[in-house]
């Protein structure tokens, strides 16, 4: 069974991984997992999916002049990390570490637009490194409102490097429309 797309097989036939007398009497795969029928039971094959990058955000919401911690996992070791607000550039100067994360604060200011603000962290493969890459995307997304009523809320103290948020970057406004069917 190939749980890598056919790069590599493993032999599930044998009475230690099983498969008991090596009869197989039926197959049936549902997406990439595969289950084998023998007279010993089911015997079930799922390939370990290398895990997808992700962004995360301590607050989905705060007032103006709100602090947000955003951490990455899952992302390609070594990279040089991208992050956009609202598809401006902010920030490139992160590295990820060698577990594939990464951890920032984010700064707004008091005169920041309220409404919505979209996070891209995105990066690209590091440079010829001969040690294999953790993670197995570059990309991840996340989102914060800031919000007048909102409570203002504080990062963590001790962190380095944080990141200032320009005020000008404008809001993202979402438009609801009405559903009309006929």
């Amino acid at each position: 069974i190939s749980s890598n797309n056919g790069t590599s097989f493993t032999n599930l036939t044998t009475s230690s991984s099983g498969l008991g007398d090596h009869i197989v009497y039926g197959t049936y795969a549902s997406d990439s997992t595969v289950y084998a029928a023998t007279a010993s039971g089911l015997s079930i094959c799922t390939p370990a999916l290398p895990a997808t990058a992700t962004l995360t955000i301590n607050y989905q919401d705060g007032a103006p002049g709100s602090q947000f911690v955003i951490e990455g996992y899952n992302f390609k070791s070594g990279a040089t990390l991208e992050l956009r607000i609202n598809g401006i550039l902010v920030n490139n100067t992160t590295t990820v570490d060698p577990e594939g994360r990464f951890t920032l604060l984010l700064i707004t200011l008091p005169q920041a637009t309220p409404g919505y603000y979209e996070i891209i962290a995105s990066v690209s493969d590091p440079s010829s490194s001969s040690t294999p890459s953790h993670g197995n995307s570059g990309y991840g997304r996340s989102s914060y409102q800031l919000n007048a009523e909102a409570e203002l809320r504080r990062g963590p103290e001790d962190m380095s490097t944080p990141i200032e948020i320009p005020s000008d970057i404008p809001a993202i406004r979402y438009i609801y429309l009405p559903v009309v069917q006929r």
